[in-house]
């Protein structure tokens, strides 16, 4: 079963990761896999793919963040933080033009925060005799109460949450030196549902969510106010969202096997 997918760079492969602990690489264009790789002990549940248009930084039920370069013979490069996950990987994100990924967890009682790694700095070269080394994060913020359950880049510095708290969180401009005290800038209260999926506009204008009772909703954050609502938008709950580059539209995949797309206009608000 498929619990994460991610797009290349260059746009015409997608990465996925599966219950069976491997990544498959495959052509959008003809559907042809045309890699497999393995080496994580629980399901993917999380991956985000890199700049370089080769690498790949996948998290799973085992507490390893894993950096793969798909491109060699021997996909495996190195770990990320090493034993210094507290739970396990829930949701992660990646800073545009960066190796800074933001990774969240599974909830308990010891972690409850987000923490933000830099993959060359924190990583474990592989290969057979090499010893981990316990590099810290760059910084971490407080988090969610509960599982955090999506993650997005709010422009260059920031970040947006969601979690089985019920609420939907935004950390503007982040510091490594700020950020381990910082509390988030806006809390959105999504009331009886949790929102399984958040993301941002580039520009850091919107941001948009979708909650598991199928609904959609867009928020303008410089009005700091709730811009478009769909309640059902989703019949089974919305899992995964994403927007064009102009922030002109907004894609949703659902519980229900659909895609649908949602014209940003002026009447939301946070159009372009």
């Amino acid at each position: 079963m498929v619990r994460s997918v991610g797009v290349m760079p260059d746009g015409n492969r997608i990465i996925s990761g599966g219950t069976d602990g491997t990544l498959r690489l495959w052509d959008i264009e003809t559907g042809q896999n045309l890699a497999v790789v393995g080496g994580h002990l629980g399901h993917v549940l999380s991956l985000v793919a890199l700049p370089d248009g080769r690498s790949v930084v996948s998290g799973d039920f085992d507490r390893q963040v894993k950096v793969w370069d798909l491109s060699a013979s021997t996909s495996f490069v190195a770990k990320v933080g090493a034993s210094m996950h507290p739970a396990e990987i829930r949701a992660m994100a990646i800073f545009p033009g960066t190796g800074r990924i933001a990774v969240g967890y599974m909830g308990n009682e010891e972690c409850t925060e987000i923490r933000v790694w830099d993959v060359a700095q924190g990583g474990i070269p592989a290969g057979e005799g090499a010893k981990p080394t316990e590099v810290p994060p760059l910084w971490s913020v407080p988090g969610h109460d509960d599982t955090v359950v999506s993650l997005g880049v709010l422009g260059e510095n920031g970040l947006v949450s969601s979690g089985f708290d019920r609420t939907v969180r935004v950390w503007s401009q982040l510091s490594c030196i700020e950020a381990s005290d910082k509390e988030a800038s806006l809390v959105i209260d999504s009331g009886e549902n949790i929102a399984m999926a958040v993301m941002a506009w580039e520009d850091g204008r919107g941001l948009a969510y979708g909650c598991d009772d199928g609904s959609l909703h867009v928020w303008d954050l410089k009005r700091r106010r709730e811009a478009l609502s769909h309640p059902h938008r989703h019949p089974d709950g919305v899992k995964a969202l994403d927007i064009s580059k102009d922030g002109s539209l907004l894609c949703s995949a659902g519980a229900d096997h659909a895609l649908r797309l949602l014209r940003m206009d002026s009447a939301s608000g946070v159009a372009p």
